[in-house]
């Protein structure tokens, strides 16, 4: 079985972030996604990977790039950084709100929505060696720096589906 990825750089920019995360850690599998009409920036994340493979003999096999829409693959992500104010509270909300999966829960197939993702604290999120990375590798970040805008990021842990339906029957 292939080892599963472990974090994602989602959206727009040159996949500066997820090369920085390969870079640190080396033993983990990333992911960089992008979707839409930004098929010549995926191709492009896609020969910088390769091209650092070529010149880094034995590394950056830890990354990849793949088209794909973002939203509809949500349950792949759980670190994730905008400089848009609106977006941030809009992907938080969702995160925080809306069930991601609908699972069946005892013999009788009863079924219920599951939250799957939970917000780490805020200590915990600046604690997490992706925290600094997110806010000072990718090119949209540098690029929020130059124009002195604002940084927003949250970090979400995937809660096993077990963990999640033991949650929600001490809530009944």
């Amino acid at each position: 079985m292939p080892r599963p990825v472990e974090y994602a750089d989602i959206g727009c920019g040159f996949g500066g972030l997820l090369v920085k995360l390969g870079e640190k850690f080396p033993e983990k599998v990333g992911m960089f996604m992008g979707g839409g009409k930004w098929t010549c920036l995926i191709n492009l994340v896609g020969k910088r990977i390769k091209a650092l493979r070529n010149e880094n003999k034995g590394r950056f096999h830890n990354i990849a790039v793949v088209r794909t829409n973002a939203m509809k693959c949500i349950a792949n992500f759980f670190v994730k950084v905008t400089d848009v104010k609106e977006l941030h509270d809009w992907q938080v909300e969702h995160l925080d709100a809306h069930p991601v999966i609908q699972a069946e829960v005892d013999d009788t197939l009863t079924r219920c929505w599951i939250q799957l993702f939970e917000r780490l604290e805020e200590a915990t999120e600046k604690a997490d060696p992706c925290w600094d990375l997110m806010f000072n590798s990718s090119e949209e970040a540098n690029k929020v720096e130059r124009n002195e805008g604002s940084k927003f990021g949250a970090i979400y842990r995937r809660i096993s589906l077990s963990e999640a339906v033991s949650r929600r029957e001490k809530k009944e």
